[in-house]
Formats: C-alpha cells, sequence, structure tokens
C-alpha cells in the first residue's frame, strides 16, 4: 500500500482503495483472513489502552471521539478516568 500513498494523495481516492481496487469496507466483507488478522491487531493494542488517559490530559476537552475499528476500550478508559464526558452513540 506504501507505494499506492503518495498518488493516492494526489488524486484524492483513499490509498487501500487504490491500492486494491475497492474500498476497506468492501475488503473486510469478503476476506475473512484479512478481517480476523485485523480484529487481532486492533485487539493487541489493547495491553496499553488504559495507560492513555494516563499519560495524555483529556481535561480541557470538549468532545472526545474513539473513531475506530475496535472495540471501544479506548474511549471507556478514558471514560472511566474522566466521567464527566457525556456517551453518544
Amino acid at each position: 500500500m506504501g507505494c499506492a500513498a503518495l498518488p493516492a494523495i494526489a488524486e484524492g481516492v483513499p490509498a487501500f482503495e487504490r491500492a486494491h481496487g475497492q474500498s476497506l469496507g468492501e475488503y473486510l466483507r469478503t476476506c475473512e483472513e484479512f478481517r480476523s488478522g485485523l480484529q487481532h491487531v486492533m485487539n493487541a493494542g489493547n495491553a496499553f489502552l488504559d495507560k492513555v488517559p494516563v499519560r495524555f490530559d483529556f481535561s480541557s476537552a470538549r468532545t472526545v471521539v474513539d473513531v475506530a475499528g475496535g472495540a471501544g476500550d479506548l474511549l471507556a478508559s478514558v471514560l472511566r478516568r474522566y466521567p464527566v464526558f457525556a456517551v453518544c452513540c
């Protein structure tokens, strides 16, 4: 995908789509092996997520958004430390 990044930026096309001929969502729906591997990688990051709100001060934030393919563990750890945030799904 690295070779697709610069032309994708110039063309305004997502690099994944340019490299694979379909969107990431389409690819995830059709390739079980990739979907499973991606979820495994996403879950591996959970080991340090509880440290993010300790190392990063969210107290001045007005809005916190967790946009990713995981299970919401990062947002959950932020909300445990900063329960003043309203939750919107």
